[in-house]
């Protein structure tokens, strides 16, 4: 398959030999890879159609249908893709808004290890945090972020350390790793120790980390 989807990519760029671009012979083979249940092919056919691009004519209906199929086929980004769409809810193709779907997808894309939906998805425990067992389940998406590398996370987890109120609270220790975000240029940990260093001259500045749309969820939005 990884062959076949480069031999698509010569055909959209028309580098096969001919020099002539083949849109048609391209989306040709990308359909047939993603009848096979290749997830990435029918996930490169969705976002074509979404798009537009490549020659290819914008199809809503043959968008949603490609990346639908995709996600089920085990391709993380239409999965992300998915939860997106039933977060906010989509006319096209008539996506209704639907959490129990959003958090199934965000679910399936999380156990592939994707950071963004563990991210989203503890968040989303957090801003639930009256239900019994959320905001722990929360702490351990973002730990498994956090295990991944992903800066967000390990931002995430700095606010978490500095509350206090989810696990056990060790400011010395967020501001370490705030410090090595910051060298890495994330700027919401640049921000969270300027705030930190006015709010040791004064307690009453700002809290370093404005919780946005929850509590205590480090600035970041629930979705």
């Amino acid at each position: 398959a990884p062959a076949n989807r480069k031999l698509v990519e010569l055909f959209f760029s028309g580098t096969t030999g001919t020099g002539v671009r083949d849109v048609t012979h391209a989306l040709q083979m990308l359909k047939e890879l993603a009848e096979k249940g290749d997830g990435s092919s029918a996930y490169a056919l969705g976002r074509l159609y979404l798009s537009g691009d490549n020659g290819v004519p914008q199809d809503d209906e043959k968008a949603v249908t490609h990346l639908r199929q995709a996600a089920e086929n085990g391709s993380v980004n239409a999965q992300y893709w998915m939860a997106q769409c039933h977060r906010d809810g989509t006319v096209m193709a008539g996506i209704p808004k639907d959490e129990e779907k959003m958090v199934e997808w965000l679910q399936k894309a999380s156990e592939q290890g994707f950071c963004p939906a563990l991210m989203q998805l503890s968040l989303y425990c957090f801003a639930r945090e009256d239900v019994p067992g959320y905001a722990q389940r929360g702490v351990k998406l973002v730990q498994a972020a956090m295990m991944l590398g992903d800066p967000d996370a390990i931002y995430q987890w700095c606010a978490l350390l500095y509350d206090g109120t989810w696990v056990s609270r060790d400011r010395p220790e967020a501001q370490r790793l705030l410090q090595i975000c910051a060298r890495r240029r994330h700027y919401g940990a640049k921000a969270a120790l300027e705030r930190i260093a006015k709010q040791e001259e004064d307690p009453f500045v700002e809290d370093p980390f404005p919780p946005k749309g929850c509590t205590r969820c480090g600035g970041l939005s629930t979705g």
